[in-house]
Order: structure tokens, then sequence, then C-alpha cells
């Protein structure tokens, strides 16, 4: 397994190479997101962009350099996060390339986002609340970083409120009676939650989305289009009525791809991602002679994993980018299982989330039970969005050392 290990992780490692040399255009949906700024007023999802057009302004430093070396930083301080958790928890790292964890940004080639980042102030976030003990201090900074998360998208409130109320609520067991108790939890995270409307209020125009445009167009990419007065759709996209962004989910119910209703297999590879995270303690192949001592706790692993994915759910009606919303219910699920103290989170935890993940878990048994853990981990892939066949083939861990090798072969035939 060592060696199927170090394959898979060389493979990864080419393509996000290759990623970064090819570059991305000033237009792309990658570099344009970034490019949200507050030129054109406050809007949505522009901290970030207006952080890269300062850089520019006041230094003279290239955006396009600053984005990548950011979002490159940022996939591998998560990267280096994770491997050191896993082995402090000695935890093996087996299962941390596969698409469906860490190995999502580069299958999917969305590292140079705002995804990656924001799951690493996902992880300060909830890891500042964990350790500071000062009260004060603590509703400060979490909601400093709660803030600074929803300014640069509103969707990290879907990923990191849910769980920082809970765990506030439960740290609340003082007050006399539930709405209290919840009275209080709210009002402590109250700067966060007026954030996050404000993003809904001021959530751009089209004349904002213009604004925005224009501020970069005298400033030159090394990749661009020719130059357009309109802007590109991620930044047009501040312009959009509700209606029309769930409209591109709707698509999702329409789709049949190569004849496969893309609905039934995506709940299969949310059925089966969550069934092979669940029991990830069968795939704990030791790697490198490093063995796995304790065995990941299944139902508080399901509980962090349903919690998560009702947290996510709205993204996933907002928006068609599912293998985006995947990596965000996948990641922030282990970072809560292993970051929060097992008590705390039983405490924290909802009975009805335990009760359905206990049912789910029954269920998944007795149709999976048989099934081979690596094989099921093996076939799960899936696209960026919408959904395609071959792309989904292509992107499980299986299709990628088959068409690497394949593509080997091919060289050397053509060597020949």
């Amino acid at each position: 397994m060592t060696l199927f290990f170090l394959a898979y992780v060389l493979i990864l490692v080419i393509i996000f190479i290759r990623q970064i040399n090819s570059g991305y255009a000033k237009e792309s949906w990658n570099i344009s997101e970034l490019l949200i700024n507050y030129q054109g007023g406050f809007v949505r999802r522009g901290l970030l962009g207006e952080f890269f057009y300062s850089l520019h302004q006041w230094f003279g430093i290239s955006p396009y350099i600053a984005i990548i070396v950011f979002c490159a930083t940022a996939y591998l301080a998560l990267i280096a996060f994770f491997v050191l958790l896993f082995s402090k928890k000695k935890q093996s790292l087996f299962l941390l390339p596969f698409v469906f964890v860490l190995g999502n940004p580069i299958m999917n080639n969305f590292w140079v986002r705002k995804d990656v980042f924001l799951i690493l102030l996902f992880i300060l976030t909830l890891f500042s609340y964990l350790r500071i003990n000062k009260q004060i201090l603590r509703i400060i900074v979490v909601n400093f970083l709660l803030m600074v998360g929803i300014l640069i998208h509103e969707g990290f409130a879907f990923i990191c409120l849910p769980i920082l109320l809970l765990l506030s609520a439960s740290d609340t067991h003082q007050a006399k009676s539930p709405v209290a108790r919840w009275a209080r939890t709210f009002t402590l995270l109250l700067p966060s939650l007026v954030t996050f409307f404000a993003t809904f209020v001021a959530k751009g125009s089209y004349a904002s989305a213009q604004a925005i445009w224009n501020s970069w167009k005298s400033i030159t990419f090394p990749l661009q289009e020719a130059q357009s007065n309109l802007a590109p759709s991620a930044i047009d996209a501040l312009s959009w009525s509700l209606r029309k962004g769930i409209s591109f989910s709707y698509n999702i119910f329409t789709n049949f791809d190569n004849g496969f209703y893309a609905p039934l297999l995506w709940a299969m590879v949310f059925i089966l991602i969550y069934y092979i995270i669940t029991k990830a303690s069968s795939l704990n192949y030791p790697l490198f002679r490093q063995k796995t001592v304790d065995p990941i706790n299944r139902e508080l692993m399901s509980n962090s994993m349903m919690l998560q994915l009702i947290a996510v759910l709205p993204l996933l009606i907002l928006g068609w980018d599912w293998g985006r919303w995947i990596f965000y219910w996948v990641v922030s699920s282990l970072a809560i299982y292993f970051l929060v103290p097992e008590e705390k989170l039983k405490a924290s935890l909802p009975q009805p989330i335990s009760t359905i993940s206990l049912k789910l878990n029954t269920c998944l048994d007795g149709m999976l039970g048989r099934c081979n853990l690596l094989f099921l981990a093996l076939l799960v892939g899936f696209p960026q969005y919408s959904w395609v066949l071959v792309t989904s083939i292509q992107h499980s861990a299986a299709g990628t050392l088959l068409k690497s090798f394949s593509t080997v072969i091919e060289q050397l035939l053509n060597f020949t």
C-alpha cells in the first residue's frame, strides 16, 4: 500500500505542477473570483480581492503572482496541517490524497480559489474557540475570524456557524432555560451574524460588478483574453438574482449524461463518501511502517459528517459546484472530529443527528457491508460541478492511476 500511496501522491504532484505551469487566465473563474474588491462599493466576497488590489497599488506586486503564491501556500499549509494532525493522532495518511479528501482541489482544479483558505480559516476559528480560555478574548477573536471569512465568501458562514453555535450553546449550561442559553449564544456571535446578513443586503449589482472589473482593466496579467467591457462570470455573479443562482443547481436535476441521471449518481457519491469516511479505520493501512493506534470512533465521525452535511445543504441548493461542497463537507467534518474533545462533541451535537446517523449506518452496513471498502474508495470520483461521467471516472483514484499509466505507455510507444 505504501507503493500505491507514493505513486498516487506523485501523480497529484505532477498534475499540480502542470496546472501552475499552464496558468490561469485573468477572465477565468479561478482568478476573477479572487479579483472581487470594494472599488465599486461594499459588496459580498470583496475582502480578499481588496487585499490583492491594495498589494498592487501600494507595493506594485503582481496580483497574479500574489494570488498563485497565496493559494499554493494555503493548499500546502492545509496538507501539512492534516499530515501532522493525523500523525499526532496515530492515524494512517492513506485516505488523505483521495479526491474526496485533500486531492479534490487538484483533481477538480480549484486550489486557485477561495475554498482552501476558507477551510484553513475554519480550522483556525475552531481552534481559537477551543483553546482560548478567556471568554472575552475568545469572543473577540472568534467573531473577528468569522467576519473575515464571511467577507471573503458568505458560504463560510454555512460551514462554520452551526458547529460554533452548538459548541457555544453547550458551554452556556449555567443559563436557566434553553431559551436563555440560545439567546446568550446568538448574542455572543451577533457581530458575525450581522456581517452575514450584510452580505445579503449588499450582495452587489451590475454597476458594482462593472466597477470592480474596470478597476483591474489597466493591470496586465500573464494570461488574458482580448479586452472586454463585460465583467467575467465570477464577478458578474454579484448581480445575479437568487433565481438565476438556483437555476444552475436545477440543471443538475435535468442532467442525463450518457443516459445516467445525474442526481442518482451524485447521491451515490455522497453515500459512498459518508460510508468510507465513517469506516476509515478499515482503511488505516500502515504507511512507512507506521501503525494506527486509535481506531476512529464511528459514532462521533458519523455525527460530525451528518452535522456538516446539513450545514452545506444550502450551498448544494444555491450553487451547482457540488464537487467543491464535498471538499467543504469532508474536510470540515474531519477537522471537527479530530479537534473537538470527544466529551465536548458528544455534549454539543443534537440527539436527532445521532439518531439519523445511527439509522443510516445500520442501513448502509446492510447494503454495503459485504463490499470491499478499498474497492469502493478507488471507484469514487466526481467533477467540480454539474455531472460528467467520463470526468468522474478519470477523477477516481483508479481512473487517475490508469490514465497516468496509459499516458506513459502511449509515450513509450510513440518514442519507439
